[in-house]
């Protein structure tokens, strides 16, 4: 079993074409198909506004704004297409716009898929109802999500993976989810951090053990716990010249990472390559 389906989720940002290109090189190697999709719903002025609007000034603003966001969406769509006809995957390579809450709209269609690619979560003025949230898309999907950094832009896939691992359920999961992946990874270490590491290492009943016998060539390294466990994680891999972060999302809540920070903020603040996250 390969990957052979990839979404990415496409909002003309920056950061998405990132997305794209990171999509392109992934279905080229894994000989895949690739779906862009431009998710929008309702704009911010007529869902706040709305209510309080004659129904003639109502009218006529939405007919303001439809006109507006044909031109848009038009172009966004239009970058996508020439984002992938510069590819030699165009026959595997298709569109669609879909009405609908950006965020809530991709997390459903995710399930239809075997990975969702995102860029990294960034503003787009003025268009706030195409702002994708790719941590609200890994906690409502129940699919993995590879978020890519705007930046981040290589001629091919780079074939060292770091797993962060600390026994838990998301981290058992992100790995599950990547498992596609990583068999075919020249390389991938498995990382943890603190004295204790995960809660249980029963010899022979391990990760490295489970990832050797999936036929992944792996190392493990272990890391004392100082300052910022985000930090030690991108900083490691930076280091290392990996080319993928696997980790699970959100061990805590994400209101709780939210208000008083967390592993997840961390590295999605801070992290140069792309994350394939689960939760």
């Amino acid at each position: 079993m390969a990957i052979k389906n990839i979404l990415v989720a496409y909002n003309g940002s920056k950061a998405s074409d990132a997305a794209v290109r990171m999509g392109l090189l992934m279905a080229r190697k894994y000989d895949a198909h690739l779906t862009g999709v431009l998710a929008h719903g309702m704009p911010q002025i007529l869902s706040s506004a709305g209510p309080w609007l004659t129904e003639r000034l109502s009218g006529q603003l939405n007919d303001i704004i439809e006109r507006t966001k044909s031109e848009i969406y038009e172009g966004i769509s239009a970058r996508f297409n020439e984002l992938t006809a510069a590819s030699d995957r165009t026959e595997k390579c298709h569109w669609y716009d879909i009405y609908g809450s950006a965020d809530a709209t991709i997390a459903e269609i995710a399930r239809r898929f075997d990975i969702t690619l995102m860029g990294e979560f960034t503003t787009v003025p003025g268009e706030e109802q195409l702002m994708l949230r790719p941590d609200i898309v890994a906690l409502q999907s129940g699919r993995p999500v590879m978020i890519v950094p705007a930046d981040y832009e290589v001629a091919e896939l780079q074939e060292h993976a770091v797993l962060a691992w600390d026994g838990k359920r998301a981290a058992a999961r992100a790995l599950s989810d990547a498992m596609l992946i990583l068999e075919t990874k020249t390389l991938v270490t498995v990382l943890t951090i603190g004295q204790d590491g995960p809660e249980r290492e029963i010899t022979g009943v391990n990760i490295s053990a489970h990832l050797d016998r999936h036929g992944i060539k792996t190392e493990f390294i272990k890391l004392p716990h100082k300052g910022s466990i985000g930090t030690m994680i991108t900083d490691f891999c930076r280091e290392r010249d990996a080319g993928l972060l696997v980790m699970g999302a959100y061990e805590h809540s994400k209101f709780s990472e939210d208000l008083l920070g967390g592993v997840t903020n961390d590295v999605l603040k801070k992290t140069a390559i792309p994350v394939l996250m689960s939760h």
